[in-house]
């Protein structure tokens, strides 16, 4: 029995590990923000709220507000309006030989007042487009309900490989949420403190790196996450240097920005944030995994309750019956909607399993599917629960049940107070 559970478990991690890619590179996800950078590139244009250093305050944020008036640009003195010309190009003078200094003093004096407004105007220009890039990503989150992420990374690991091959991530990620107040223009990334925070190591066992201390790791894993949970302080220099003594014989913390010259096979953190916008990552499905294997391994897995589940003894003539089964009585199932075959595949597996996952791409009939299973299991007086992340998708549902069930004890609980 323990040799199938193993085997089950290893197929599940084998199969997880074909279908997500893993990052090694933060700078290949979908957007990085440099919280450093962007402070030192607006302060002038700016009054920027930053995340604290222990993030333990109760409203821990970086805002962005809209700048809706760019400086004006400086009007040309009558002295010297006879004296250059403006192109696409620029402004350039049209007889520098004739020129005399006091006016020639007058329009280096205005090219450098025309050349700052035009600096700033082009900083307020990128601050404002990092402002609406925040707001579209806020909406698809919402209203097409894209599997996206923001996170604060904090702590960049990094590792070159004897072959040249370069790893970056952060260790320590909170989650972030957009808080939008139209009112001000302005957005605030906040830090969600009721949501789990993470202590990120699984990215190593994708490179041929060796932990030193994987169940010290896990520890101090599972303790810095319980403090940010408690909304305790952290402290991210003693997490840091735990971590590298965790992972790897030979290390150093660096409490200052990267830099390149590093020395290969030798551990590193820099003290260097980011916020970082990516597509979900389901990287505990696969510390679970190894876990379970793990504990397998050295007889200490105990199934409990979830075992029934996931294993269920049947002899391998029933499971391929199952498996090839070619039945298409659709005579006691009852669709209302417009429906396939492959509807009624789902019907017939939630008869033969506890748990029947049904994946596709936005647009493809889940909803319609989930309306008819509803109905089919109505008709036959059963009770059934619906959740979802989103509320939009419980309220597609509820629209799409025939208009004879659909207040048929059914109530719509949302995150409103409505």
């Amino acid at each position: 029995m323990e040799e199938k559970m193993k085997n089950l478990f290893e197929y599940l991690k084998e199969i997880y590990e074909l279908k997500t890619r893993v990052i090694l590179d933060y700078k290949k996800f979908d957007l990085n923000i440099d919280i450093e950078d962007f402070e030192s590139i607006y302060a002038n244009i700016a009054d920027i709220h930053n995340f604290s250093n222990d993030i333990s305050g109760e409203e821990e944020y970086l805002a962005i507000k809209y700048i809706s008036i760019e400086k004006a640009m400086p009007k040309i003195p009558n002295e010297i309006k006879d004296y250059f010309e403006v192109n696409e190009n620029g402004i350039y003078l049209n007889n520098d030989e004739g020129i005399g200094t006091e006016v020639r003093e007058k329009y280096n004096q205005y090219i450098n007042e025309y050349n700052e407004a035009k600096k700033i105007n082009e900083l307020i220009r990128k601050y404002n487009s990092i402002y609406e890039m925040f707001f579209e990503l806020n909406r698809r989150k919402n209203e097409f309900e894209e599997k996206i992420e923001l996170i604060l990374g904090k702590g960049l690991f990094v590792y070159k490989t004897k072959e040249g091959y370069l790893i970056r991530r952060h260790i320590f990620e909170a989650p972030i949420k957009i808080d939008i107040k139209q009112e001000n223009n302005t957005i605030y990334l906040r830090i969600d403190k009721e949501s789990k925070s993470n202590i990120e190591y699984n990215f190593l066992s994708s490179v041929d790196f060796e932990i030193k201390d994987r169940d010290s790791l896990l520890k101090l894993k599972n303790q810095y996450e319980e403090q940010y949970l408690m909304k305790d302080k952290i402290n991210f220099d003693e997490l840091f240097e735990k971590y590298l003594n965790c992972v790897s014989f030979k290390y150093e913390y660096v409490k200052d920005t990267f830099y390149s010259d590093i020395e290969p096979e030798k551990a590193y953190i820099f003290n260097k944030d980011n916020i970082i916008v990516r597509k979900k990552q389901p990287t505990l499905w696969m510390e679970d995994l190894n876990n379970i294997v793990n504990k397998i391994d050295n007889n200490e897995f105990e199934p409990k309750n979830i075992l029934p589940y996931l294993i269920v003894e049947k002899e391998d003539e029933k499971i391929k019956e199952l498996l090839h089964s070619e039945d298409n009585t659709e005579s006691l199932v009852l669709f209302p909607l417009a429906s396939n075959e492959e509807q009624y595949k789902v019907v017939r597996q939630t008869s033969d399993s506890n748990l029947v996952l049904v994946q596709g791409p936005p647009g493809t009939g889940k909803s319609h599917t989930i309306a008819n299973l509803i109905s089919n299991y109505v008709s036959y007086g059963k009770k059934i629960l619906v959740t979802s992340e989103k509320s939009k998708a419980l309220e597609v549902i509820k629209d799409k049940l025939p208009i004879e069930i659909r207040d048929l004890s059914m109530t719509l609980l949302t995150n409103t107070r409505e």
